[in-house]
């Protein structure tokens, strides 16, 4: 039906933009990320699977850090953990945008919000063993 095709193409350009805003990120291109998530802010997430709006949560706390102080990042990350756990993923898709989205937080002087990131982002890259990425955080 008209529904499903709506929801499909949905998913799919939700996917499209949220691939394309990863891309924008690993550039440091921060407004672009945010750019191109935006047509898809409600829609991508009604009925999204956890997987989907975890990458998609992620990549948008990382390009708002990148242009600004947030003062919801507390309520941003608890859901961020809350998908973390409920998906059990680790994987460097969660773990970079997690990384940027710390040294960003700490650029913009909100230390708890950096450490908070950075921490999640050492576990995931510790749990992928990817032991230059842990020396990269863990150097002081």
């Amino acid at each position: 039906g008209l529904e499903l095709d709506r929801k499909v193409s949905t998913g799919v350009g939700a996917m499209f933009a949220i691939n394309l805003a990863l891309t924008q990120l690993r550039r440091g291109a921060f407004v672009e990320a945010e750019q191109a998530m935006q047509p898809f802010a409600d829609s991508a997430i009604a009925g999204a699977d956890a997987t989907f709006e975890l990458v998609y949560r992620l990549a948008g706390l990382a390009a708002a850090f990148g242009q600004r102080p947030l003062s919801d990042w507390e309520a941003r990350l608890d859901r961020v953990v809350a998908l973390i756990d409920q998906t059990g993923m680790t994987d460097p898709d969660v773990a970079w945008p997690l990384e940027i989205a710390g040294q960003q937080a700490r650029l913009r002087g909100q230390g708890d919000a950096a450490t908070a990131l950075l921490e999640l982002a050492l576990a995931q890259w510790s749990s992928i063993g990817d032991a230059e990425a842990v020396a990269r955080l863990r150097a002081p």
